[in-house]
Order: C-alpha cells, then structure tokens, then sequence
C-alpha cells in the first residue's frame, strides 16, 4: 500500500538531477525545476519513479549526450518531461515501452555495455497511476525521448472542509510540451537552461 504524504516533488527531482550527474558524468545535464510544487504521494515509491526516469535517460544516450528535466505546475497537475539524447525509440516499438519485459531492441545496450529488464517504464507507469497520474512517451525521434510524469499537485482544501484522508482533486486540464531543449543546436539548450 502506498504511504501517501505531502511530499515536496521540486526537492526530489532536484535530488534526482544530482543523481543524473552521478550517473552520467559525460553526460551535459540540464534542469528547470520550479520550486515548492507539492504532492500528496509516497516518497520512497515517487522516488523509484524518478530513479528508473533518470537510470533510462542515461542508460539509452550518447557519448557526451544530453539529458533535461522540466518540472512546472500547470494547473491542478505537477508536469515533470524528462529529455535526452540518443538512439530514439522506433515508431513500430513507441506502443509497447510500457509493455512488462519489453525491450526496444534486445540486442541494444548503454554506452558501457549495460542493458536493461524491460521492467522500469512499466513499474514506473503503474507507480504514477496509483498516484492518480501517468507517465507518457510524448516524443521519441531517431535523435531523442521525452517521457512526461504527471501527478495531482496538492493543494490544500480549505480548512473548515479539511478531512483526515482527503484524497487529492482529480486532474484536469493539460500538461504543456516542456520547451525542447535537445533538438537542434546546442544554443538552443542553452538558451532554455539559461547557460
């Protein structure tokens, strides 16, 4: 069962990104993390979400590649794009990722030799909906991947209608694209880290 609480989602991503530089000390690494976002979720279960986010996105990029993160609110949704380089997810494979034990391509491997289980996008999915949100493939070119987690942003009710296990609001409304800081130039990722 999940142990929801209210969880500061900015700090986890943020501690997520060091994580990234860890990982991928070759890697450029870029993040845009709006402060103070909140979320009524477990963190340790939100955290393996962002761990198997993060461990993709080096695992599947290239030598001196890229990786972004793009957290915002919008709206009632906390909206987290993870961006990175790499060899890009073919059309005929983009409706299976979330598939248990799928990989796109078996024979594929990291940058070091390393593969994965075909277990993480589907457990992270999974993850995001017991928390009333989703994890999405929104692009996927032969250059780079985004994956989007949305969740329900917290926002405390009024008081005189606060309840112990108030569920949090049912999402509505839209995620925005994040702005795509791999395609193209290097400019443009500068321009959109603010490098």
């Amino acid at each position: 069962a999940l142990q929801r609480q209210t969880t500061n989602l900015s700090d986890l991503v943020a501690e997520a990104s060091e994580d990234a530089r860890v990982l991928g000390p070759g890697l450029q690494l870029s993040a845009s993390i709006e402060p103070g976002i909140l979320v009524e979720a477990d963190p340790d279960m939100l955290g393996q979400i962002l761990q198997n986010l993060i461990a993709n996105a080096v695992l599947y990029n290239h030598p001196g590649g890229q990786i972004a993160l793009h957290l915002a609110r919008s709206g009632p949704q906390a909206c987290l794009a993870i961006t990175n380089t790499g060899p890009g997810i073919p059309a005929d494979q983009r409706n299976q990722v979330f598939d248990r034990f799928h990989r796109v391509d078996p024979s594929r491997t990291s940058v070091d030799g390393r593969t994965g289980t075909g277990l993480g996008l589907s457990l992270s999915r999974e993850l995001a909906r017991a928390h009333g949100g989703d994890l999405e493939l929104i692009q996927a070119t032969s250059r780079e991947t985004t994956f989007r987690l949305r969740l329900p942003a917290f926002s405390a009710p009024p008081a005189e209608t606060t309840a112990p296990g108030l569920a949090p609001r049912s999402m509505q409304g839209q995620c925005q694209d994040p702005p795509n800081p791999v395609r193209g130039t290097t400019q443009a990722f500068d321009s959109w880290t603010g490098s």
